[in-house]
């Protein structure tokens, strides 16, 4: 791993790019979900683990199968599930701008 990307921005862009170049989840990918899936799915990886069960039933209808994060034991998210929260918040973010919406001033 390069130097610039030892720094929280660097790896939540990092794993952004993965997630389009490896993945495929492009704007256009990204575009299809407008329920908020993407914020969503940055909160589950942010859930303590303890609580996997209640933030399944806070954040997500039954009928959507939860394949991402699976987690053991009460533990702390890890590093690892933090950069892709940032990143999929980044997802979110890009998004919505491209959908038109504009920030607030």
């Amino acid at each position: 791993m390069r130097k610039d990307h030892l720094t929280g921005i660097g790896l939540i862009a990092q794993e952004r790019s993965r997630q389009v170049h490896e993945k495929g989840f492009s704007l256009e990918h990204d575009a299809q979900h407008t329920s908020g899936e993407l914020a969503q799915a940055a909160a589950y990886y942010c859930w303590p683990a303890a609580d996997e069960k209640l933030s399944r039933k806070l954040l997500f209808p039954d009928e959507w199968e939860w394949r991402w994060a699976k987690r053991e034991g009460d533990r702390k998210p890890t590093l690892r599930d933090l950069v892709k929260a940032g990143a999929l918040i980044a997802a979110e973010l890009d998004r919505r701008l491209a959908s038109g919406e504009v920030p607030n001033a």
